[in-house]
């Protein structure tokens, strides 16, 4: 869904996101009145079943 598509449905807030590195993005977001909220920390894990504790 893009930007002006999310506008015409007023949801209130849109969350916009693009990774840290990605400068270009970043730029459009802030152009568009986006604003840095935080930055989150992701993990990746292999799907090997829970071990025990």
């Amino acid at each position: 869904m893009d930007l002006d598509e999310c506008v015409k449905m007023d949801t209130g807030k849109i969350l916009m996101y693009c990774h840290k590195d990605n400068i270009a993005s970043a730029k459009i977001i802030i152009k568009n009145s986006g604003v840095l909220k935080n930055e989150i920390m992701m993990w990746w894990y292999k799907n090997i079943g829970l071990k025990e504790r």
